[in-house]
């Protein structure tokens, strides 16, 4: 971080340094996030390189719960003896749910990003705000 221009500030009066850095870091221009550059570009949060990351992930999980429900229904289809079968199903229906918990799991992943964006936007332009005044 140093070398992307941090700098490190020592702490020796809680109140007097306090107020010396925060005035330090108000002077310095504001930063916008890579994130917020793309939804200002009318990008969804989804075609935004976190979006991207985040749904690629997701679909990662998602792929691996197929692949292992298509194992199970396989093995169920070949399966012949009844007690076995009967646990397979079972698994088969736990997957399931799980599969359907994941889903529910992406949309309120979602749903809590695009508000946690919107707070990042809402004090972003208020910092902006009370900074110029």
């Amino acid at each position: 971080m140093i070398a992307a221009g941090a700098r490190h500030e020592a702490l020796l009066d809680v109140e007097a340094d306090g107020r010396r850095i925060v005035q330090s870091l108000l002077r310095q221009p504001p930063v916008e996030l890579e994130i917020l550059r793309e939804l200002k570009a009318g990008k969804s949060l989804e075609q935004t390189g976190a979006g991207q990351v985040v749904s690629t992930e997701l679909r990662k999980i998602g792929q691996k719960h197929a692949e292992k429900i298509a194992e199970l229904k396989e093995t169920l289809r070949v399966e012949k003896n009844s007690e076995i079968a009967h646990q397979l199903q079972v698994a088969y229906k736990e997957m399931m749910q799980q599969q359907e918990r994941i889903a529910e799991e992406q949309k309120r992943l979602h749903q809590a990003e695009m508000r946690r964006v919107q707070n990042q936007i809402t004090t972003l332009k208020h910092t902006l705000h009370c900074s110029l005044m």
